[in-house]
Parts: C-alpha cells; structure tokens; sequence
C-alpha cells in the first residue's frame, strides 16, 4: 500500500532525520506508528530546530540506554540513533513500540532514509555508510527478529553526486538484494551538512526487499 507521498504508508521507522519542519522529513503518509530517529544526540536536535521548542516534549529517560525519546508534536522520535549499529536498532525500535502500544515487528516494518549522508559529503564514504546501514538492518532480521525490516525505502535524486544510483545499486548488488522504484517524482527538500544550502527536487523512492538476504548464512563445515 502506497500513501499520498508516494513511499509506504506501512507502520516505519526512519534514519538520519535533523529537522522537524516538514520540508526536510523523510517523506511518509502521517499514520502511525511511526518513529523518526536521528544520529546526533538530543542537544543537536535543539539546536538545530529552535523554532519548534514550544511542539518538543523530552519523555522520561529510559535506563539501560543513550537514546533519548521524545514528542514533536504527535510524533514520536529517538534521539542518538546510529544506524549502523544493530542492537541499538533493535532496542531503540522495541522500545518505541512500547511507548506507541505496538508491537517491535509493526513498528519495525518498513525501515526509511532520505538523503542519508556522511559528514565528510564523499561519493566513496556515502557508498560505505549505505551498506553499513543495511548490514545492520540485515543483521537485526537474522539475529533479533526476522519479522522486522521487511522492505527498506530510499528517497534520493538518482543524480546525486553524493551518492547517485549508480553507487546505490552497486551496494544492492554486492549484498543480493533487489530493489524497485515505488514513486518517479516525490518532491523533497535536501540541506548539505553544514545546513548552508538547500535545494528543492524530485527524487525517486526506491524499495528494497532484503527477505531473501536476511536468510541465516550456511553454517561452515
């Protein structure tokens, strides 16, 4: 099932997100559940989007983890999320789910990116932290539950000098997974790292199943 921005309206969790002004989401339908998570810490986020300090609610500090869980409005996010990191992808999804009164595997559905980049803005360090990303992913399914991450979903322009297709199917392809384009023209707002320049383009989605990859690996003899 597609929503109206054309990428999955499927329960998800997002990656990499920075600002909450609705330009620069990760584009979904507004359905929850639904968790947005960010890299950098909390403080980060603050900083970063001053403008909605009235619409940020901090919810109780949980022990046993960095991650810190809070409200923009009705959304839940999750701050100090690395991506590439698969048991604080697990545990920052259950425990999520559990503020939302969903399940992990409802939550944990459909994993979500936009624009996802390396601070350095290199072609070569992008392609390395996209196959770290779906490496954790993968490795949560094969370890923690394979009932999680049944598709992943990237919006990006398939010219992005950062990161073109080009360099997002060769990361496909060494790990085996396939991939279709769901949308042809979702309309986005990307921002350099530095938050200096924006620019307003259509970008592709593209969904990935991983269902196959995620299989356990042949023990060795």
């Amino acid at each position: 099932m597609r929503g109206r921005s054309g990428v999955s309206s499927r329960p998800i969790t997002t990656f990499g997100e920075a600002k909450a002004d609705p330009r620069y989401l990760t584009p979904v339908t507004l359905e929850k559940p639904l968790l947005r998570t960010c890299y950098g810490p909390i403080e980060d986020f603050l900083r970063q989007n001053p403008s909605y300090k009235d619409e940020i609610k901090l919810l109780p500090k949980q022990p046993g983890t960095k991650v810190d869980f809070f409200m923009v409005g009705e959304t839940l996010w999750a701050a100090d999320v690395d991506a590439t990191i698969p048991e604080l992808i697990h545990d920052t999804v259950v425990r999520g789910a559990k503020i939302l009164n969903v399940t992990p595997e409802q939550l944990g559905d459909v994993a979500c990116f936009k624009n996802l980049n390396h601070p350095s803005n290199n072609r070569d360090s992008n392609r390395k932290l996209y196959g770290a990303v779906f490496d954790a992913l993968l490795e949560v399914q094969r370890e923690f539950n394979q009932q999680m991450f049944q598709h992943f979903e990237v919006t990006s322009h398939p010219r992005n000098p950062k990161f073109p297709r080009e360099d997002l199917e060769h990361v496909l392809k060494e790990r085996d997974l396939t991939s279709e384009i769901i949308n042809e023209s979702v309309l986005v707002v990307s921002v350099d790292n530095s938050g200096d320049r924006e620019l307003t383009h259509k970008s592709k989605t593209v969904r990935i199943s991983p269902a196959a990859a995620a299989a356990p690996r042949p023990q060795d003899e």
